[in-house]
């Protein structure tokens, strides 16, 4: 059907979405093809309303790209003028707020941190074209069914240069102090807005809550906020302090956000896997094109006239599960937890007890000091089958989750009891005081790797050293651990945290296994 000569007879409502000043939100149908979308209908009396709804599809046509709702087409029914969009299944940010409050807080800090720099990138688009959003709050920013997130509702964007101003506009709690005292707003005051959205996912409290709206406001212009928890790391506590400072002029640009280590990483995991999405989809298209092709082959060598029919060919490898910020129970045929667990690259995020100490540059940590430093990373490891890999270090290993580090700490300084280590010198494997050796040494510039299975049973632990299996090996380690790394006045790098398919690990003839918690001894 062309969309361009929809109407209100050629959809189907199912349900209202929400509604505000700007209008109301219904999810629709479009009755001949059972495509679904959203529609947004806006009272549209004057002229000056046509002009206000123009303004906005103007707006939404020239911001099309993939960190935006896409427009499809509008029409008028009676008083109302329909922007009918992409629909967004998962909802806007809205909900996740409380979803994610269910979260451990670990797993609440990587999601955000995934959420925060979507959104970033998102809005220096926005920005990019020399449009400031003016309404960004939860409710404008949409999740789609690969996890990724995008801004919609422009109805109060505005053009302007990178010296002027917009006039004031907004939802008053999410306007920054100089909107409110200055009456303008400006780039600096979106990443206001940003800032507030992420601490609402951190703690499910607006930071400038005071009870009522008046007293919010007035916190804001103010600049009275309240402390982050003290699980929110130093990392993210200085990056989202600075977005929401009182004063615009030290708040840092989208840009100047891009390029903060952690949100760099998850940037570049992201745009990964919209890449293997792209070819997944990609070779979908080709397939359906051969499916066509075919059909229209036999249809003509038989002198019959077929309309070529759609068929849905999904390769393998075509969903691309996106983790984070997808937080959904779906009532599915029980599978094993292996079958649970997505397949590729795991965010994850290095537990650096100092920056002072430690420099990351992307995967890349230099060590500032000739001191041992243990960094523990998340997320804590609970099912699937998960590879570790490392180059140059001295040890890897894993720890009970309940194990933490600070500065100039080796691994055994919170106890033996809790770790498995494999260190370098003489290719040793320790645990609870005893040490086994046998494994291969390893240098500077060789890759270690660690594979844990916590879907056998027992749960195993195998040890790698430039992809050749070692043959010691741990068994029945604890059900939650994360993995570890010790280094020395050096720099390292982390070349692999995924999950895998099926293990690697073979453990044959003159493997040998040593059961984690009992003592272990050499047979005489």
């Amino acid at each position: 059907m062309d969309l361009s000569k929809l109407t209100y007879a050629d959809i189907k409502v199912v349900k209202k979405l929400g509604h505000g000043a700007q209008g109301r939100v219904y999810q629709i149908v479009i009755q001949s093809t059972e495509e679904e979308f959203a529609m947004k209908k806006i009272d549209c009396f004057s002229d000056e309303d046509k002009e206000r709804i123009q303004r906005e599809i103007d707006q939404m046509k020239k911001l099309k790209s993939r960190f935006t709702v896409r427009f499809i087409c509008s029409f008028q029914d009676r008083e109302d003028m329909c922007i009918v969009m992409q629909f967004c299944k998962q909802g806007d940010l809205r909900k996740f707020i409380a979803e994610f409050q269910k979260l451990s807080p670990e797993e609440r800090l990587m999601r955000v941190w995934a959420i925060l720099s979507q959104m970033i990138r998102a809005l220096d688009f926005i920005h990019s074209q020399g449009v400031v959003h003016r309404d960004i709050k939860p409710e404008n920013i949409f999740v789609l069914e690969d996890g990724s997130v995008c801004m919609g509702d422009f109805g109060l964007a505005k053009v302007i240069s990178s010296k002027d101003y917009a006039t004031m506009a907004g939802t008053k709690v999410y306007m920054a102090a100089e909107v409110w005292q200055n009456k303008r707003t400006d780039f600096l005051s979106d990443i206001f807005s940003v800032g507030i959205v992420t601490v609402e996912l951190l703690t499910g409290r607006h930071p400038f809550e005071s009870g009522s709206e008046q007293g919010t406001i007035d916190n804001i212009r103010n600049g009275k906020s309240s402390e982050l928890p003290s699980y929110v790391s130093r990392e993210m506590k200085e990056l989202v302090t600075s977005m929401i400072c009182h004063d615009q002029y030290k708040r840092p640009t989208t840009k100047q956000i891009m390029q903060q280590d952690t949100i760099r990483m998850y940037l570049r995991q992201q745009e990964e896997k919209e890449k293997e999405l792209e070819l997944s989809n990609k070779k979908a298209d080709d397939a359906q094109k051969q499916v066509i092709d075919a059909q229209a082959e036999i249809a003509q060598s038989t002198n019959i006239t077929v309309t070529p029919k759609k068929v849905d060919i999904i390769p393998s490898n075509a969903k691309i599960v996106v983790e984070p910020p997808k937080v959904v129970e779906q009532q599915q045929k029980p599978k094993s937890s292996s079958e649970q667990v997505p397949r590729g690259p795991i965010p994850h995020i290095a537990l650096v007890p100092s920056t002072e100490s430690t420099k990351v540059d992307g995967e890349t940590f230099t060590q500032n000091f000739r001191s041992d430093s243990t960094i523990l990373f998340d997320p804590v490891i609970k099912k699937g089958i998960v590879k570790f890999e490392v180059q140059s270090v001295r040890a890897v290993g894993i720890a009970d989750e309940t194990l933490k580090y600070e500065r100039n700490e080796e691994p055994y300084a919170r106890g033996w009891d809790k770790i498995v280590v494999y260190d370098y010198y003489f290719g040793r494997i320790e645990h609870k005081y005893k040490l086994i050796v046998g494994n291969s040494e390893f240098k500077t510039g060789d890759r270690v790797a660690l594979e844990l299975d916590m879907d056998s049973s027992p749960r195993t632990l195998t040890f790698f050293v430039n992809d050749e299996e070692q043959p010691n090996y741990a068994t029945n380690i604890p059900a939650a651990v994360r993995a570890f790394l010790l280094v020395k006045g050096s720099a390292f790098k982390v070349l692999k945290f995924e999950a895998l398919s099926a293990p690697t690990a073979k453990h044959g003839a003159g493997s040998r296994a040593w059961e984690y918690g009992t003592k272990w001894e050499i047979d005489e």
